[in-house]
């Protein structure tokens, strides 16, 4: 079961780190206001830690399958000239990146007009090695695909990997009531984002191969 985190302040990202151990109880006593790493009042961050040797494969070669639902965002990718509005955020990605002890928090990211998406705007992402992709994973076949790599939290678990979701909002970011940025508890994460909080399983690219092109469908 993979836990959602919001990135409420720089001490958030020890929460998994104390769940499920003696220390559980210091994350009710983490504070839920603060700055730091990007996040202001326009920037939210949702963030979960996957390991690849979670699912059927022994050997760590598994993969990890998002499905969730986009917002809508700006078109800016082909260098339109003008940014439309209207919008439920300005912004938004999906990042593969290191945990704080190696201090490195960029990786392998997703853009919002990277994703493919189809009619209802529901996504399929599958993250793995080279090696391990999927020969579906593909835009052809409505699947992004993202390289879990080996880097891992860069310290001791080289088969994990952090992955941060931003919400960039518009000016009024409250009229979309699904952004991170109004989560207001730790308890409240899935209710506020609904279908918007990817839904992450494990399986190995054999098992994923057997939907063909439809393995994005829900």
């Amino acid at each position: 079961h993979t836990v959602w985190y919001k990135y409420f302040n720089p001490s958030w990202m020890l929460a998994p780190y104390y769940a499920g151990t003696s220390d559980a109880s210091m994350i009710s006593s983490l504070p839920l206001t603060g700055t730091g790493l990007g996040a202001n009042p326009a920037n939210g961050f949702a963030f979960a830690w996957l390991d690849r040797r979670f699912g059927p494969d022994h050997h760590a070669h598994n993969i990890a399958v998002l499905h969730g639902k986009l917002p809508t965002t700006p078109a800016t990718y082909a260098g339109e000239a003008k940014m439309e509005g209207g919008t439920q955020l300005r912004y938004w990605s999906i990042c593969n990146s290191q945990g704080l002890t190696s201090g490195k928090t960029t990786g392998p990211c997703l853009a919002d007009e990277e994703v493919p998406i189809n009619a209802k705007r529901d996504y399929t992402i599958v993250l793995s090695l080279p090696q391990d992709r999927p020969s579906n994973a593909t835009d052809r076949c409505g699947v992004a695909w993202m390289n879990y790599g080996t880097a891992g939290d860069g310290y001791t678990r080289p088969d994990s990997t952090l992955l941060i979701m931003r919400n960039l909002s518009t000016t009024a970011h409250p009229a979309f009531r699904n952004a991170i940025q109004n989560i207001a508890t730790p308890a409240t994460v899935k209710s506020t984002m609904g279908a918007y909080l990817p839904a992450v399983t494990y399986t190995d690219a054999a098992q994923f191969e057997h939907a063909g092109c439809k393995a994005s469908t829900r």
